[in-house]
């Protein structure tokens, strides 16, 4: 990253090793959360001002008098989220032993890590480009679990299958083979949008009856109170459906008719002696029964007394029955 800055100290260690001969030997990397004090040179630094964490080095290079180094922070571990502003790399002194070799300032460029464990994770890897002299050769400490390939940035390797992981929002760990730790993350991100969904089926529950969107669930308080009313208009109905009280004029007042059928507001009724089928109900009427064609019938239910089952008979016989109820 640029930015990168030789300490005095690192200085003094290259012309020690270009002296002897000796190998540069790099021996971790690491990542702070404080800066350099204004005004104070980066050079003079012997580490970092407010150390949070080691990284861990995934390759490392040299071309020339430089030497590129990868090194990476995930979440794996944190208990509390924080944000890098700094970062250095160490190396081994044959004299003083491990020295800070090197400073970058990132106050300007911070990254966010997350915490372990938090439906987002955090992934940073930085490549630290630092000048070697004329160093023999150059080593470093490479750590296993490390998110790279033999042959470089993990963005260059193509993983053919990854691990089918069963666990719910399982964690990635460090040193694990590449195909189980993304086939972790690639669980994590499925169950998370299950979650999603399940938050948000649950936020959208009806607890009344204003909608017509079929796909709202109903919750159980308001399922139970339309079963209730649907319960009480089944009972209102067998009582509204028993036979109705028959009046007439002329005698047999208290006379009970079944209840036949009913289609809207129409209602069928059949006398004792009457044989036939709604709307054309024929009936022979013993001597008691005589009607004139312009007789009225009334219905008695629940104390009330209702007009409008007009009969029209000819002779003896029933022809038809309307019966015609506004309001049932």
């Amino acid at each position: 990253m640029q930015g990168t800055v030789i300490t005095n100290k690192g200085l003094q260690l290259i012309a020690k090793l270009v002296a002897s001969g000796t190998a540069l030997s790099f021996t971790r990397a690491a990542v702070g959360i404080g800066s350099v004090p204004s005004g104070y040179d980066p050079t003079n630094m012997t580490n970092l001002n407010k150390y949070k964490m080691d990284g861990s080095i995934a390759s490392c290079s040299s071309s020339g008098d430089t030497a590129s180094i990868i090194f990476q922070i995930s979440s794996i571990g944190v208990s509390a989220g924080f944000t890098i502003t700094e970062a250095g790399l160490f190396a081994t002194d044959p004299d003083e032993g491990e020295i800070l070799y090197c400073y970058l300032d990132m106050s300007s460029d911070p990254q966010y890590i997350y915490a372990e464990g938090s439906a987002i994770s955090k992934f940073v890897e930085m490549t630290l480009t630092v000048v070697v002299g004329s160093v023999q050769s150059i080593t470093a400490y490479i750590n296993p679990g490390s998110l790279l390939s033999n042959d470089g940035d993990i963005s260059n390797t193509a993983i053919g299958t990854l691990d089918n992981i069963t666990e719910s929002f399982p964690v990635p760990a460090a040193k694990e083979k590449s195909s189980k730790f993304f086939g972790k993350i690639k669980k994590s991100l499925e169950d998370w949008k299950n979650l999603k969904a399940s938050l948000l089926l649950v936020g959208s529950i009806v607890n009344n009856c204003v909608t017509n969107n079929a796909k709202l669930p109903l919750s159980a308080a308001q399922g139970k109170a339309l079963m209730d009313l649907y319960t009480t208009l089944n009972s209102d109905l067998a009582v509204k459906y028993e036979p109705m009280n028959f009046k007439n004029g002329w005698s047999h007042p208290d006379e009970r008719l079944p209840y036949i059928a009913r289609t809207g507001n129409i209602i069928t009724i059949r006398f004792p002696f009457c044989t036939g089928t709604a709307g054309a109900v024929v009936c022979t009427i013993p001597e008691n029964y005589k009607l004139s064609r312009s007789s009225w019938i009334m219905l008695q239910y629940a104390g009330i007394e209702i007009h409008g089952m007009d009969i029209i008979a000819s002779n003896s016989q029933i022809e038809e029955i309307n019966v015609t109820f506004i309001d049932f």
